[in-house]
């Protein structure tokens, strides 16, 4: 994941920033680390999936069409936010 992400460091308080490269067709996502030592090993994937979620409008009552999932599907879309992740989608 580090050669996606670069880590800056507050000059005032310094706190530790894991910010994403920037690419035009991802959105950037910013993690606050803990340790310079492990910075490139922070799961970020949960966050992103939060994103996803958010940025689709949450979630709907109606079930994934993904065979034997019985996960809720995503707003706008026919899977559940696991299997949307699966398709590559992260907007």
């Amino acid at each position: 994941m580090a050669d996606w992400m670069r880590l800056f460091q507050c000059p005032d308080c310094g706190t530790l920033w894991a910010v994403d490269e920037w690419e035009k067709y991802s959105p950037q996502i910013v993690t606050r680390v803990k340790s310079r030592e492990a910075w490139s090993q922070s799961d970020t994937i949960p966050k992103r999936k939060a994103l996803l979620l958010e940025s689709r409008g949450g979630l709907t009552d109606v079930k994934c069409i993904w065979a034997g999932c019985t996960g809720k599907r995503v707003n706008g879309v026919v899977y559940c936010l696991e299997h949307l992740w699966k398709t590559g989608a992260r907007k």
